[in-house]
């Protein structure tokens, strides 16, 4: 079996997403999951499973859920939050990862009773590593590509959201990579309404500097 973790769980639609240790990401439907009773998952809990190859996207099937969950950092979160996990006696497991374009990061394990208390002091360190943050304006602009490309976002060094999707549409081309796919800008957000919807601070690493174009996902 397949092993990895859960990147995003909807409770309301039962639906959701596993990144596999194989970096491949699978769809996951509750009625998949192989335990008794009500079936449920959490973002960042790890699973074992089955793939069954789907036109529409490859499924997750047989998911066995495991009582460990894992947290996603940046370096920068990271040294903040190490000094508090001891103060607070969670004892995370840490490994070493890049992301998709080589930036440092920090995967954390643990057990999954802990998991509301991780994140607590997760958000408790978010004013520390914003305080950290250059201080030119930055946006977030989101795209979409067609031919299944599907969807990115970027973190762009700029004045104005104006000059922001201009710089991006000026780099989408090489972006998306495939002279095949046509990718239009769908939203633009200031840094601070990024952070609010996501609940973290843009860490320095992936911090753009006036003029840069930094893709985030």
């Amino acid at each position: 079996m397949m092993e990895g973790r859960v990147v995003l769980w909807t409770p309301q639609k039962g639906l959701g997403a596993i990144l596999g240790d194989d970096d491949q990401e699978v769809l996951v439907h509750h009625t998949q999951i192989a335990t008794p009773g009500f079936k449920n998952l959490v973002t960042g809990q790890r699973v074992r499973y089955e793939v069954r190859p789907d036109p529409r996207g490859d499924q997750a099937v047989n998911v066995v859920p495991l009582p460990v969950v894992e947290v996603e950092l940046s370096p920068e979160e990271w040294r903040h939050l190490e000094p508090r996990c001891a103060a607070e006696n969670l004892a995370p497991t840490s490994r070493s990862a890049l992301d998709g374009w080589d930036r440092p990061r920090v995967i954390l394990s643990l057990a999954l009773e802990h998991r509301e208390k991780l994140e607590a002091a997760i958000r408790a360190v978010q004013r520390a590593v914003k305080s950290e943050q250059p201080t030119n304006p930055v946006f977030i602009v989101d795209f979409e590509g067609d031919q299944g490309y599907g969807c990115g976002w970027c973190a762009v060094g700029a004045e104005s959201a104006e000059a922001a999707e201009a710089l991006l549409r000026s780099k989408l081309k090489e972006i998306v990579g495939d002279d095949e796919v046509t990718a239009e800008i769908v939203e633009t957000q200031t840094l601070a309404e990024y952070e609010d919807d996501l609940g973290r601070a843009l860490p320095p690493s992936c911090f753009p500097k006036p003029g840069e174009v930094l893709q985030l996902g």
